[in-house]
């Protein structure tokens, strides 16, 4: 199981944020697979920063500075791999730009309602937070794409490019 996972966590690295592909269809697994090695990027950058706050002030901001181009470049690459994610269900990249606009216009109306409201049970960001991660996981996540042929290529499901981490005898 765990050769397997580190397998599938290299191979979405790569072909997330060393070789990003811009055409075809992206799966289910390479979707998750990419945002977990991503959170694991984050962790890594961030005991970088901390490491780094203690050897002095132009450390700190040197490797401040490349932590945020690295974000940049990661989430240019992330709007990639969302951008094939759609295209296995079929989708096109105007999708995304029309549920980012939900989901903008929805923390913009949340915001406002907690505010006018003075509602102190649940901050609103971390609110926020909740909904567009819901929402964001639960489209691109979640929705099983095309087991076939669509306009934007053959299904990755038949690629064998993640390894299964429990074998169909369970062992």
């Amino acid at each position: 199981m765990l050769p397997n996972l580190i397998y599938n966590l290299k191979h979405a690295f790569i072909l997330t944020f060393l070789k990003p592909i811009r055409h075809g269809r992206a799966s289910r697994a390479e979707f998750w697979y990419a945002n977990m090695a991503s959170v694991i990027c984050t962790f890594i950058g961030y005991i970088i920063l901390k490491i780094a706050d203690n050897q002095g002030f132009i450390v700190y901001y040197i490797t401040l500075g490349m932590t945020m181009v690295m974000s940049i470049y990661a989430y240019f690459c992330g709007i990639m791999l969302l951008r094939r994610r759609v295209h296995d269900y079929g989708r096109s990249f105007l999708f995304i730009i029309i549920i980012y606009i939900a989901i903008w216009f929805l923390n913009f109306l949340i915001s406002t309602v907690i505010t006018t409201v003075s509602l102190t049970l649940l901050s609103g960001s971390f609110l926020t937070f909740l909904i567009s991660n819901a929402i964001y996981y639960g489209l691109f996540g979640i929705k099983k794409g095309d087991k076939h042929y669509n306009k934007y290529g053959l299904s990755p499901y038949n690629n064998v490019n993640f390894r299964p981490l429990i074998s169909k005898s369970g062992t």
